[in-house]
């Protein structure tokens, strides 16, 4: 089985460097596709618009399964918000250097964000052992994904993607083989 991950293409919370979470930004237009993307048995894209838009795009004559599992973290009071806005509030240092343990303001903790992403991908990786599937998602949920199942000391944020990059995850029977970045392996 393969995973093929693919972060959103810029929106405009991305263009004004915002933090989005929940919410249901669009992307930034004309979006061009500089890339290729591996052929796909199932698609599948967080329920929110950046995401959606661009899985239609990457994937324009196939059906687009919604799963909001795969929906960004809940960034809480700090949605909305630039970094300059909050780089001087202590309880947001303390998130930055670690997103893991350190809770957002009415927002979603890590252990509850990485619950719900994991184990859907787990049902995915169950279900369909033969497959080739996309999931179209967002920066957060790759990172969650790669940091949970590489087990490495990476800082979360070195494994966020550039926006319409794409990481493939090779499965034999259910445990990972191998991790790719576009072409590269990591």
């Amino acid at each position: 089985m393969k995973v093929i991950l693919i972060r959103h293409f810029e929106s405009i919370a991305n263009k004004k460097k915002f933090y989005s979470g929940l919410m249901d930004v669009e992307l930034v237009h004309p979006v061009t596709v500089e890339k290729l993307y591996p052929e796909c048995d199932s698609i599948y894209s967080s329920g929110l618009r950046r995401a959606k838009d661009t899985a239609d795009i990457i994937f324009p004559n196939q059906k687009i399964q919604i799963l909001d599992e795969f929906q960004e973290m809940d960034f809480g009071d700090w949605s909305g918000k630039k970094y300059d806005e909050l780089k001087d509030n202590v309880h947001f240092r303390q998130w930055i250097d670690s997103p893991m343990t350190i809770s957002v303001p009415n927002g979603e903790t890590y252990e509850m964000f990485s619950y719900r992403v994991l184990k859907k991908l787990n049902e995915l990786i169950e279900n369909y052992p033969s497959e080739t599937i996309a999931i179209v998602t967002h920066g957060g949920v790759i990172s969650c994904i790669l940091s949970e199942l590489l087990i490495d000391e990476a800082d979360f944020y070195e494994h966020i993607p550039r926006n319409g990059e794409y990481i493939t995850l090779k499965f034999e029977n259910k445990i990972l083989k191998s991790v790719k970045k576009g072409d590269e392996l990591l």
